[in-house]
């Protein structure tokens, strides 16, 4: 199963290629493949 990621620019130090484009996604084969900072670690407590 692959998993379609949104591409997000970080435009806090200016203008970057591709800023205004819309709908730019890349594809993952699983949550593991996301890069750490994306992940969060679950809470079992309310």
């Amino acid at each position: 199963m692959t998993i379609s990621v949104a591409r997000f620019l970080d435009v806090a130090d200016g203008l970057q290629p591709g800023q205004f484009t819309i709908g730019d996604h890349d594809t993952v084969g699983s949550l593991a493949g996301l890069p750490d900072v994306y992940k969060r670690a679950s809470s079992t407590s309310p």
